[in-house]
């Protein structure tokens, strides 16, 4: 997406003509569909998949996925303006207590002057899928590391994106996990991925660990009444 000025005939890029920025730094976030909510907030949701595999997954019964219903604003950064996403509340107050292992959402946060990393290692898996970094400069980025498919042969990917973030400001994260779909909000929402997984055991337990510095506090987990998959 591009950030600037309109002014009803041409449009200013506030940023290089090069620099584009990314609505959601995942594999799985495609075609967004935009609407408003009744107070007239705007608020998209996209196809949770991706046409270099879309046609191969080991699915059973379905084939696709949606994301979560976004709202956008702009917020601004150490970096400019930039898009925040959040899920809405008439989402959120929508979720149940049910205990459903394979279906969560956790919200946790890296405190100020808590430079480090975080490792989230999902569906009971050693390894960590995902990477989040509060350096003491003032970025945080999220390293995504999905191991490839035999069925899909462009499913494996590792890439990393940041954003300015204050350092002296708390970073928020929101993980949702629906089964094999995960979206990320980090930084208020500032940064989001969202990437499908075939995992074996999606019930499987979630691990965090933190490193070096990290400050690292964990609040509740509402649980989703209702698969987002479909």
């Amino acid at each position: 997406y591009f950030v600037g000025h309109f002014d009803g005939t041409s449009f200013v890029n506030a940023n290089a003509a090069e620099e584009v920025l990314w609505l959601d730094t995942g594999r799985d976030f495609y075609a967004p569909q935009s609407f408003f909510d009744p107070e007239g907030a705007p608020t998209i949701m996209a196809w949770a998949s991706n046409w270099r595999y879309a046609r191969q997954t080991p699915t059973t019964g379905f084939r696709g996925a949606a994301s979560l219903p976004r709202q956008l604003s702009l917020t601004a950064t150490p970096d400019g303006l930039r898009v925040a996403q959040k899920v809405p509340e008439a989402v959120t107050q929508a979720f149940s207590e049910r205990r459903d292992r394979a279906t969560y959402h956790h919200r946790f946060r890296l405190e100020r002057g808590g430079a480090g990393d975080v490792s989230i290692a999902l569906f009971g898996e050693a390894a960590p899928q995902y990477r989040l970094r509060h350096d003491p400069e003032g970025r945080v980025s999220i390293t995504s590391v999905r191991a490839p498919h035999a069925a899909m042969p462009d499913f494996g990917y590792s890439l990393t994106r940041g954003i300015g973030w204050p350092p002296d400001r708390p970073v928020s994260v929101d993980l949702y996990v629906d089964r094999g779909l995960v979206e990320i909000f980090v930084a208020d929402g500032t940064l989001s991925l969202t990437d499908l997984h075939f995992p074996q055991a999606p019930e499987g337990p979630l691990t965090l660990t933190h490193h070096a510095r990290a400050a690292f506090q964990h609040a509740q987990q509402p649980l989703l009444k209702g698969g987002h998959n479909g």
